[in-house]
């Protein structure tokens, strides 16, 4: 990937939905050149698809946790937590992770209420060897961005 592609990759970043006359012309390339840059990213896995990004406000989903599970490593069959977690409605994110705890979730809800009730009934079935869990609020979020 070199420097032309970092930037077409960054613009795609700020509106996947730019076309590639308007990629073109902020690139100071052709459009048959960014057409054929973009051909390359995606067959070398660099864009795997392209996307929409919702407001979660409007879905009346207020509010962000970040919720860490620990469980019984002689119990716990974590391919299958993992799957199981990610079905769970509301649930943004899984990532398995290593050190205190074994699985970070990321849970987007209409509140507190709704959060204790995800615990005591989604996440603890969801989960075998289930042992404890520790929630953080998020209070502000920004976009990841790869390339800057």
């Amino acid at each position: 990937m070199d420097e032309k592609d970092q930037f077409l990759v960054k613009l795609l970043q700020e509106d996947g939905r730019m076309k590639i006359q308007e990629l073109a012309r902020k690139m100071e390339l052709s459009h048959a050149a960014v057409h054929a840059r973009l051909i390359k990213l995606k067959k070398a896995g660099y864009i795997k698809g392209y996307t929409i990004v919702l407001d979660p406000d409007k879905f009346g989903k207020k509010f962000l946790y970040l919720i860490y599970i620990k469980v019984d490593q002689l119990q716990a069959d974590q391919a299958q937590a993992h799957k199981n977690l990610s079905k769970i409605e509301g649930v943004e994110e899984v990532f398995t992770i290593a050190g205190d705890w074994d699985f970070l979730v990321k849970i987007r809800t209409e509140g507190l209420d709704r959060l204790t009730g995800f615990l005591m009934e989604k996440i603890q079935q969801a989960v075998p060897g289930f042992q404890r869990n520790k929630t953080v609020t998020v209070i502000n979020e920004t976009k990841s961005v790869l390339i800057k």
